[in-house]
This record gives C-alpha cells, structure tokens and sequence, in this order.
C-alpha cells in the first residue's frame, strides 16, 4: 500500500520502494482539474501564503498487487495469446506420464503397436514444440544459474525428439513383426541405433551454432558452476549412460519413456526458477533427485531386459573416454563405440545379456569412471565444492551401482 503526501511532494509506501519528487514539469503537464501548485517547488511563494490560503493535504492510496507462487507460474502474455496451450500440453502429459508409471515393469509402459504409442509421440513432441511461443532472455545468466534460455530450449526438443525417434522404432519394429505387447520384435534394425545417435549430435551441434557467440553458448550441465562438480559430473554421466543404452539397441519402452520425463520436468523446473517461483538449491536438489529417480526406474526395468550391464558398460567406457583427460570428440566417440557394439554383436560370440563377462567389464569401467569424477571434483576450487550436496551425490551414486552390481551378482553365483 502506497499514499501519497501534497506536503512535500513525494510519494511514499510502507515498504520504502517507491519515492518520487514531483517536479515543476509534472506540475505543468498534468491537465486534471485535482492537480495543485504545489509549495515546495517555490519557497518565497509558500511563506508569503497563509495558512488558509495553503493547498488541503490529500492521500490517494495506491494499491501495488503481489502476484502468489501460482499467478507466477501460470501467467504469462504469450499464454494469453495462444488460448494457454502450452498449458493444457504440460497438463496432458503430465497426466500420460503418471498412466505410462503405473504400468512399469512387464507391461513396460503399457506402450506396444497401438494407436496409444503413437499419442505418446505425439503429445510429448507437441508440448517442446510450443515452448518456442515464450519470449525468454538471450543469454544464460553469467553464473551458469538454474534457468531456462534458447539454447536448452532448442536441445530439450532435440533430445525428446531423439528418445521419441526410438519409441517409433521399436513401435515400427514391433508392428512389421506382429510382435505381441510385451514381446520383442524378431527384425531389429540395429543399425538404426548409431543413425539416431549421430543424428543427434548433429541437430544439437546445429542449435548450439545458431549462439556461437560465446556470450549465448552455454553447456547445459558443464556451463553450469552453481553446483557441486561431482553433482555436474554424475548429471554428465547420466547423458552419456542414457546415449549408450540407445547405441546398444536396448529394446524397451521405458528407457525412453524415463528420458523423456527427465528431460521435459528439468525444463519444467528451469521454467519455475526464471518465474523466481522456487530458489535455485532448491530446484537443483529436485533436478538431482530427478536423475537418481531416473536410474532407479531402469533398475527396476532390469529384471525385464536382462540387458542393463551391457549398456552401464559401454556408459562406463564413455564417461572415461570424454569427461576423463582424453576429452576425446563425441563423433569419434560414438562412432567408434557403434562399430565395436555392431563388431561384438555380428561376429563374435559375446551375448549382450548380463552375463559373468559384463558384470566384470562394468566393475572395472565404474570403478575407473568413478575415479574420473573424483579427480575432477579435487581440482575445482573451494568455494565451488558443497560437501552436503557432493557426499549425498557421492554416496547415493555407491548405492545404486553397487545395488546394480548385486542384484545381478546373485544371477551367475553357483
């Protein structure tokens, strides 16, 4: 609440943040019959007047409305403008991820050669595709913070786009082959895999081209220096384990089902930070919480594939190969992951099932990959480090690979 004081011509609020001198040209541009000359502005004139003869105080009060959490969050000019669809998509495909999690596990998503599977892509590419209709900032705020900018926006629709392209694939595969529900296709088209992938690289490396410029281009988690950087690192990981698993032709609804919720709530939670509707531990706390969710859903999708090792091995090898010293080109690294998958699959006798031979190589992979992140985390500066954030990352990292490593432990153990 703000008033308004003819006395000394300013105008005041209870909270202190809104002060205003009335000058003579305000004076002289207001036509409004209430407006009055006022004393301050001319001094001689104010103490040869009288007291009777002296303008009445008046106060007009003026009402400053504070928008809630929610005003915040659902209002917007552009929504406005477009009849709030993006706002009935994010509604709709929230409500297709809490059916597709109730159907995890053998029914993997309930998803199949149905009309239904089809929706899904259409929903989920639908609601990337109308974020493009906000108005946001240019650049990445200077710290690397925890909001949204074009050029995520741009490799969120990628990458959704890239988990969408494997669910058509397996659909097709599965309707080419009259392949029941919960069945695996008997025509696989692996060499789809490393198509989609370099695919990938590509379209992202175009978006990233379109904010060259060093003062728009930002890495979505290395540009990123408001966190700890073993948290930076596990979050790097998790994208490289996610390429990996669709490299080795890992034929499952639910890992691209997963990938898709990570990446559409992450874009969510940026969008909260930028309407200041949260503060940025908190959103990063929920964004690490998301990544360990994550991994525990293809946990629990590994009872069914009996291919989880194979995919955590090959992610192992390119954590090493590109956040490790060698930093080596994700082209080179890709493609030559993609030949080894394509040699090892055709001719030789390696099985890609969790046998004895990949829960040895994931040990010795992890365990390198994990040294990796612990080197890097030591040569960051001091003030970067959060020991809560990077024990509780470090901690719950042990714990789901060493539960990965036992549930299959007890497959192969006379």
């Amino acid at each position: 609440m703000a008033s308004f004081d003819n006395n000394n011509g300013t105008a005041t609020s209870s909270s202190g943040s809104l002060r205003r001198r009335i000058t003579e040209n305000d004076e002289r541009d207001c036509k409004s019959p209430t407006c009055v000359s006022l004393p301050g502005d001319n001094k001689e004139e104010f103490r040869n007047t009288t007291k009777e003869d002296r303008p009445t105080t008046t106060t007009t009060n003026i009402i400053i409305h504070e928008k809630t959490l929610l005003e915040k969050l659902v209002s917007s000019k552009e929504e406005t403008n477009h009849l709030h669809v993006h706002k009935i998509l994010g509604i709709s495909c929230l409500v297709s991820f809490i059916y597709r999690f109730c159907h995890l596990g053998r029914a993997d998503g309930n998803f199949g050669r149905t009309w239904g599977t089809l929706g899904f892509v259409a929903l989920h590419l639908s609601l990337n595709a109308s974020a493009f209709i906000f108005a946001i900032p240019e650049r990445r705020i200077r710290d690397g913070g925890f909001r949204i900018w074009p050029e995520y926006r741009i490799h969120s629709l990628v990458f959704t786009s890239r988990s969408l392209a494997f669910i058509l694939l397996l659909w097709y595969e599965q309707t080419m082959t009259f392949a029941y529900r919960y069945e695996r296709p008997s025509v696989q088209y692996y060499f789809m895999d490393l198509v989609v992938v370099l695919a990938t690289c590509v379209a992202a490396d175009l978006g990233s081209f379109v904010f060259q410029d060093k003062k728009h281009h930002s890495n979505t988690v290395r540009g990123a220096t408001f966190t700890d950087p073993f948290e930076q690192y596990f979050a790097s990981e998790m994208q490289l384990f996610l390429t990996a698993y669709c490299l080795v032709g890992y034929r499952r609804y639910t890992l691209h089902l997963v990938a898709v919720f990570v990446i559409q709530i992450t874009s969510f939670l940026l969008t909260m930070r930028r309407k200041n509707v949260a503060p940025q531990s908190v959103l990063t706390a929920c964004y690490t919480l998301l990544l360990v969710g994550g991994f525990c859903a293809m946990i629990v999708d590994t009872y069914q594939s009996y291919s989880t090792l194979v995919g955590a091995t090959f992610g192992s090898v390119a954590a090493i190969l590109r956040l490790g010293p060698l930093h080596v080109n994700k082209y080179v690294l890709w493609l030559g992951l993609g030949l080894v998958v394509h040699y090892l699959r055709f001719y030789t006798s390696v099985r890609f099932h969790n046998t004895p031979f990949w829960l040895y190589a994931f040990c010795i992979t992890k365990l390198i990959s994990s040294l990796v992140g612990v080197y890097q985390r030591s040569k960051a500066p001091k003030e970067q480090k959060s020991s809560m954030v990077g024990w509780f990352v470090f901690v719950t990292h042990g714990a789901l690979y060493g539960y990965l490593f036992l549930a299959n432990l007890r497959f192969f153990w006379p």
